[in-house]
């Protein structure tokens, strides 16, 4: 089970270090693997969170695929580019990915879209918070841990 996460910028995408600048005003603390180029690379992209070893799946979305999977429809904007960050069912992906995709949201002038929700501005605040209240119960709930109330 994947839990994709989709993010349309209005800009194009920023370099690196740029995209770990505004990552470091968030919390938790996340570190990207300076190894890899969001800009030429794709696939599995090592993280640290709160300095636990971690990853997602990273892969860059021409605007037109981004019609194609349904992602920018009713969402105005022209879109200069977009990712698709793709976890598992582990806490620490989870949160990972969501500190990248509202982190890179706010760099890139752009909206993130997660369950078939869109958020933008002030809203990617809340969906991070949310992210990272609930990771750990789903993460709970997609291995049978826990059972949804």
């Amino acid at each position: 089970m994947s839990i994709d996460t989709y993010v349309l910028c209005d800009l194009p995408l920023p370099a690196l270090p740029d995209w770990q600048a505004a990552i470091d005003k968030q919390q938790p603390t996340v570190r990207l693997d300076p190894k890899f180029r969001p800009l030429h690379d794709s696939g599995v992209w090592p993280v640290t969170v709160n300095g636990e070893n971690s990853a997602f799946e990273f892969y860059r979305l021409e605007p037109s695929e981004a019609n194609q999977l349904g992602v920018s429809a009713n969402i105005p904007g022209v879109w200069q580019s977009g990712v698709q960050l793709s976890t598992r069912a582990d806490p620490t992906e989870i949160v990972g990915a969501a500190v990248a995709a509202v982190s890179l949201a706010e760099v890139c002038s752009g909206v993130l879209v997660a369950d078939g929700a869109v958020y933008r501005n002030a809203q990617l605040r809340q969906y991070l918070a949310t992210a990272i209240w609930i990771a750990p119960r789903f993460a709970g709930i997609a291995r049978g841990l826990m059972k949804p109330k």
